[in-house]
């Protein structure tokens, strides 16, 4: 996987990350080829079809201890492309469209029992 353009938050592109470090939010554009996208779409219907919440956890090479399903390993190629470093990643999946507001999503029950907020580098 390859990124084939860096969207800021000001609309204009930039091919270089270290240029945009300081602003925030990043948008990648292109990142899978239609092609690709179509079946990680099917990956994440049947991913949701086979689990109870749609919510799944993974541990990224090298420290995994059995090997990624297809749509992990797209992630886990997304997340270096980033070169994000995190060693566990949780994602999500649906069949159906929901327009959801945009949100940190933080472990709820962490910050209950423990009171310490925790969150995703990158969502």
């Amino acid at each position: 996987v390859y990124w084939n353009s860096l969207r800021a938050t000001d609309g204009s592109v930039d091919d270089s990350k270290d240029d945009n470090k300081d602003i925030g939010i990043s948008v990648y554009d292109g990142a899978f080829s239609p092609s690709v996208c179509e079946e990680l779409h099917y990956l994440a219907i049947d991913h949701n079809i086979r689990g109870d919440d749609g919510s799944s956890i993974f541990v990224r090479p090298p420290h995994n201890e059995k090997p990624l399903t297809p749509l992990e390993n797209a992630i886990d190629s997304a997340l270096t492309a980033m070169e994000d470093t995190s060693k566990t990643v949780e994602y999500w999946s649906r069949d159906e469209f929901m327009n959801i507001d945009v949100h940190a999503d933080i472990d709820e029950v962490q910050l209950e029992q423990e009171g310490e907020l925790r969150c995703p580098k990158i969502g």
